[in-house]
């Protein structure tokens, strides 16, 4: 005889142009033993083929354990009120008048919500302090297959539907925006428990904020959150706008952590200065260096589009230089506008705009920076700059190691 299981709460039937599903929710607990993956076997057939999901990542059900156990712990826990989305198919239950599943055989399998799941599991299996997380109900819609009129190919298919149309439709919130959320809740919100990466995102990108605002040779040239680049009619009529806004601020705040793990490592070892502290500081830096390299050049800043200096290969190159000025110069302790003009002269060869040019015209050829173009690239061209910078070679490997 089969014993079956009473399971979930709040379990109703729901309707969508004859499609039927069910929504509730069931406990933690639950989730882990009603349900299953099925993955993608690449080893088998097409014609044999079973599952659709990605295989898991270890990594993030790692991360997101952890993040429940500590929010639960510092009374910052979010309540998750997005779906697993489930499929009946090969399962025998029924729904009671009291809203909850008679389930009699088989496992509910997951169409979107697998690193949830599994999450769930670590929480359980590791933390076993946090007593009361198994028993946390969590919201599921069950997708009502097993009773159409169809093939088990066709079932499975139709789950596949579901699963691509979810993934590939989903949009995650773009970086640049996050980042300006993330900082209105270190400004708003006093409990914002941010991670420490998360909160040098943070300053990084207040201090794209400040330069888009108020340094000379960034200003108006970052695409922050919620802009676009000025269209043709906009452009038409003011023809400097075309060259402003020509890089997102996403890379500006990246190109900046090298900067700001410098002056934590040296400058601020030992004071360990507040948040406000450190963006005002950086703040202050950047603008300095950028001073000198306005005026050394204006028209690679004026002209921008026609040159690189302000796009991901200046931002990344330029600010890897100016991590490794500040090593040097950290036994002063002064980073003013004057200090480093000491070091940018002007008969230093990248202080030529003709160096960054990737416009040209008249036959002049392109300038020597746009022959970098990746990551690897800007840190090979950031040594060069120094290079130039002391007239001398600088070990590349030693140079570089410090930025890995």
């Amino acid at each position: 005889m089969t014993t079956s299981r009473i399971i979930g709460r709040g379990i109703t039937n729901l309707l969508q142009e004859d499609n039927e599903m069910l929504t509730g929710s069931l406990q933690v607990n639950e989730i882990s033993n009603v349900t299953e993956i099925k993955y993608y076997d690449f080893n088998v057939t097409e014609s044999d083929q079973q599952g659709y999901q990605r295989p898991l990542g270890r990594r993030r059900i790692n991360s997101m354990a952890n993040g429940f156990e500590t929010s639960i712990q510092n009374g910052s826990f979010l309540p998750i009120p997005t779906s697993i989305i489930l499929s009946d198919r090969g399962v025998n239950y029924k729904v009671t008048k009291d809203g909850t599943i008679d389930l009699i055989s088989g496992r509910f399998k997951i169409i979107d919500g697998q690193h949830r799941t599994e999450s769930f599991k670590e929480v359980v299996n590791r933390f076993e302090h946090l007593v009361n997380f198994p028993t946390n109900y969590m919201p599921v819609v069950i997708l009502c297959i097993e009773k159409l009129d169809l093939t088990a190919e066709q079932k499975i298919d139709l789950e596949i539907q579901h699963f691509t149309l979810i993934n590939e439709t989903a949009k995650k919130v773009p970086v640049d925006l996050a980042l300006h959320l993330r900082s209105w809740r270190r400004n708003n919100i006093k409990d914002s428990y941010l991670t420490k990466a998360q909160i040098n995102a943070v300053i990084c990108n207040d201090v794209v904020d400040k330069l888009n605002d108020e340094c000379k040779a960034w200003n108006d040239k970052i695409i922050m959150p919620a802009m676009t680049k000025y269209n043709r009619e906009q452009c038409r009529l003011d023809e400097t706008k075309i060259h402003r806004r020509i890089v997102k601020s996403t890379s500006l705040v990246n190109s900046l952590k090298p900067v700001l793990f410098t002056l934590e490592t040296t400058v601020w070892e030992r004071s360990n200065p507040s948040v406000e502290s450190k963006i005002k500081m950086l703040f202050s830096v950047v603008n300095a260096f950028w001073a000198v390299i306005y005026d050394r050049m204006p028209e690679a800043s004026d002209f921008a589009k026609d040159h690189v200096l302000l796009k991901s290969t200046g931002a990344f190159s330029m600010h890897h230089l100016l991590a490794r000025l500040i090593r040097t110069m950290s036994e002063s302790g002064s980073f003013k506008k004057a200090d480093f003009a000491k070091f940018l002269k002007k008969d230093i060869l990248f202080l030529n705009s003709s160096y960054w040019l990737s416009n040209p015209e008249d036959g002049i050829p392109k300038g020597e920076a746009t022959k970098y173009g990746n990551m690897s690239g800007f840190k090979e061209l950031s040594v060069q700059l120094y290079n130039q910078i002391n007239n001398e070679q600088v070990d590349e490997s030693e140079l570089l190691s410090q930025f890995d």
